[in-house]
């Protein structure tokens, strides 16, 4: 066989110039967009290899006050401050916006792998990391058998299973876009790769946090 197996679409990421017969290898971008929320501290992931991961780039056409992830870098345009340099796909990041307009993160890149992207859990560190899943999933199935203590969101959702708490669940469960903030017990770090989708015991509607007949309250994303 003297073919050259590989992608034959130039519009392909993975374009091989050399290839003489298609082998259905092909990648192709996609594009995912998340909303960002003008007065809340958002807890953001993305679930896609990006093309350029610079967060300079990635956050040019998006006024932001600062955003950080867990390891404790930042990235402050005002003050020309970034110790985060690229953004991971296997962390979560915390984004506050300048002003209160809403605004979408629009990013481009490749599918994941999963089986190629774990995260690593951290003890003694309320770990911030990505949900890398393109549909909505049940938090308690996913993290079915690990040593949480809890995992929380921006919308003041939280899994605790110690305490029988799920209320992730309850208002739709994980989301493409979503970061989560995860405490885990014991002293050892865990790997940890998402399995797929599963909706059961999902609500269909989403819950709504912090209703007070007695007092107004101020979302905030902590």
């Amino acid at each position: 066989d003297a073919n050259i197996y590989g992608c034959t679409d130039p519009e392909a990421l993975n374009y091989n110039q050399y290839a003489t017969s298609d082998d259905d290898s092909c990648i192709y971008t996609v594009t995912q967009e998340v909303d960002l929320d003008g007065v809340i501290l958002n807890n953001i992931s993305l679930n896609i290899e990006l093309i350029d991961s610079d967060v300079v780039n990635l956050f040019s056409d998006i006024d932001v006050m600062f955003i950080t992830n867990d390891a404790g870098d930042y990235y402050i345009p005002e003050n020309d401050v970034n110790s985060i340099g690229d953004w991971k796909v296997n962390k979560g990041y915390q984004v506050l916006l300048n002003g209160f307009e809403d605004d979408v993160l629009i990013a481009e890149g490749a599918p994941i792998n999963l089986l190629d992207s774990p995260i690593t859990l951290q003890p003694f560190l309320l770990n911030n990391i990505p949900y890398l899943l393109d549909e909505s999933s049940s938090v308690s199935n996913q993290f079915e058998d690990l040593p949480i203590v809890f995992i929380s969101d921006d919308q003041g959702h939280y899994y605790i299973p110690g305490s029988n708490v799920n209320t992730i669940d309850e208002s739709g469960g994980m989301m493409p876009g979503k970061g989560y903030q995860v405490l885990i017990s014991g002293s050892e770090p865990i790997e940890f790769v998402y399995g797929e989708p599963n909706d059961t015991g999902l609500g269909r509607g989403l819950a709504i946090v912090g209703i007070s007949e007695n007092y107004d309250i101020t979302r905030t994303g902590v």
